[in-house]
């Protein structure tokens, strides 16, 4: 059958191969010298700024920050804080601060997952109260949209939805935007006259873990960082997160150690659940491991602390006891690092309205979606084609077809590898002519078959990854890996391309989709020589993915740093392009 050359084991295989992909980048070698460190921090921090949409830095416009109200509590009070990190998306904050203040107080900025009311979730207030009562400034930022709250009350719902695979295509994604979000935070605090700007200190839980990882490896002013419950190291856990956790390309800056490496050898403090089955133990020490063989090169490994708790995916009470005496000594100077007693706390009921800083929401405020758009529009729309190659991370490697025909000699079915891993799916028509068809489709090769009825001449119809037989995968995979569907599925029509030739003089390729028209777009510049190259129903540009009725599989992850689509189809020769 046209679409059972794999016998059913397709979608396997493409799963197999775009999560290998993650364990294998996730596997870098420690630097050798603190030299060899220092010419790599360099660059991840680079790359880590393009994937999070931060290179060029936005431009820092007027916070228009204000206080929307006060809540009193024991011993403390929490101010109602609101600013636009970009005009018109506004950021809802609580300020814990104490009732009496001698001087500038060092800062912990705490950061949410997807707690079921964010800022407001009793985990975190009570996390920021026991902040306050130990002599901090804490301020708790609430992130950019909605995910999994449900009907919780909670506030920047208006601006968009986390589990969207489109916001990657733009140039960055949820997390990119929160990183910005937390950025301008500290830019609030600075104004403010009870806040040392030389000791602050960041955490979070889950999400709040992810955003604590990218916003302190991305903001040199953090002193010190304890992310929680989600630093699993991808070798060992590369299936764990949600949409918001995709930040694209972060696998070409290597693992979740090697991202957090870019602050080495500032104190971190990494904190584990035993009973968590999406950021598992083992992982999680892997990480710990990794990170002091780097800040060992510092002679600082003694900074780097693990501690996998009893119980589940949590910030519990004796997760928050530690950070607070693992702040005192990095941020305080006080203690030797172990925990602190907590006192007798309580959180305001979540569903409190009164913990809203904007009731009611300002209307007409911006979508995540509105400002991935905008990068794209302003991306410089000419790239080279070695640097449209390096954002998907580089050229393949060449590696062994295991080419294998079985069937009769007019119609037969075809399997390769085009990378190790990747067992291509294809059926060759062979009948008279002198010049061979390749045929990709995004509805898969038996539908392209279909649509051609009765062939004439030479025709080898195969799936590309994400289409027929190599469809069904999880697509955070190749977006951790920074590279497109579409780009593996040129790769693919390289590799055929290189086999047939062995026996067919004249070879064409064409592609039908959004993506199968990428991947010859790709395949046309991998390849110069090929003969002649034909897109139908192409993407007139990268913001098409935004339309609805595109698959996500034609995202081409970080869109932005890759020109505009029309001029990378300009750069193939013999190209002709249909929309």
């Amino acid at each position: 059958m046209n679409d059972d050359v794999l016998d059913g084991k397709g979608t396997d295989i493409a799963n197999r191969f775009v999560r290998n992909q993650v364990i294998q980048m996730a596997k870098q070698p420690t630097a050798p010298s603190v030299a060899a460190f220092e010419k790599l921090r360099v660059s991840r921090k680079k790359e880590l700024l393009r994937s999070l949409g931060l290179d060029p830095m936005p431009v820092k416009t007027p916070l228009n920050a204000r206080v929307t109200g006060t809540i009193q509590r024991n011993g403390y009070h929490i101010e109602k804080v609101v600013f636009e990190s970009r005009p018109n998306f506004f950021v809802t904050c609580h300020v814990y601060v104490p009732d009496t203040v001698h001087g500038r107080l060092p800062i912990v900025v705490n950061v949410n997952g997807h707690w079921a009311h964010k800022k407001d979730e009793d985990r975190i207030q009570l996390r920021a109260a026991f902040q306050a009562t130990q002599g901090y400034i804490a301020i708790a930022v609430d992130s950019p949209g909605w995910s999994f709250e449900g009907n919780s009350l909670i506030e920047r719902r208006p601006e968009g939805d986390h589990n969207d695979f489109a916001l990657v295509q733009g140039g960055s994604n949820t997390t990119g935007y929160y990183v910005w979000d937390t950025m301008r935070a500290l830019d609030y605090m600075s104004t403010r006259t009870d806040t040392d700007m030389s000791k602050i200190g960041l955490t979070g839980a889950s999400g709040g873990g992810l955003a604590t990882l990218y916003t302190f490896a991305a903001d040199d002013r953090y002193t010190a960082a304890v992310p929680v419950v989600y630093m699993a190291s991808m070798e060992l856990a590369p299936d764990n997160g949600c949409l918001c956790n995709h930040v694209p390309a972060t696998c070409q800056i290597g693992d979740r150690s090697d991202v957090m490496g870019i602050q080495a050898p500032k104190p971190v403090y990494v904190m584990g659940a035993q009973n968590d089955g999406e950021f598992p133990p083992d992982a999680t020490k892997l990480t710990v491991k990794k990170m002091k063989d780097t800040w060992a090169l510092f002679g600082k490994d003694g900074d780097v602390y693990g501690q996998i708790y009893g119980g589940g995916h949590d910030y519990n009470q004796l997760m928050r006891e530690s950070s607070i005496g693992f702040f005192n000594k990095y941020l305080r100077g006080v203690g030797d690092g172990s925990p602190v007693k907590q006192p007798a706390l309580t959180a305001i009921d979540p569903e409190d309205k009164q913990l809203l800083v904007l009731d009611p929401p300002i209307p007409g405020e911006r979508t995540m979606r509105d400002i991935s758009l905008e990068y794209l529009k302003n991306a410089p729309s000419e790239v080279s084609v070695e640097e449209f190659i390096r954002v998907n991370g580089g050229r393949p490697a060449k590696s062994d077809s295991h080419w294998k025909e079985v069937g009769a000699r007019e119609k037969f079915a075809v399997t390769f590898e085009s990378e190790p891993g990747l067992v291509t799916p294809a059926i060759y028509i062979d009948r008279p002519g002198d010049t061979l068809t390749i045929v990709v489709d995004d509805n898969g090769k038996a539908s392209a078959i279909e649509r051609a009825g009765k062939v004439s001449g030479k025709s080898f119809f195969m799936d590309l990854l994400g289409t027929g037989e190599l469809s069904n995968f999880e697509l955070r995979f190749p977006v951790y890996a920074g590279r497109s569907v579409a780009f593996t599925g040129g790769w693919q029509i390289v590799r055929a391309v290189q086999e047939l030739r062995k026996a067919h003089k004249h070879i064409q390729i064409e592609g039908h989709g959004p993506l199968a028209s990428q991947a010859v777009m790709v395949a046309g510049l991998l390849d110069p020589s090929i003969e002649k190259v034909t897109g139908y129903d192409c993407l007139h540009e990268w913001a098409d993915v935004f339309k609805s009725g595109i698959s996500s599989y034609a995202i081409q992850p970080r869109a932005h740093l890759c020109g505009s689509l029309e001029n990378l189809r300009k750069k193939v020769k013999n190209g002709d392009w249909h929309f």
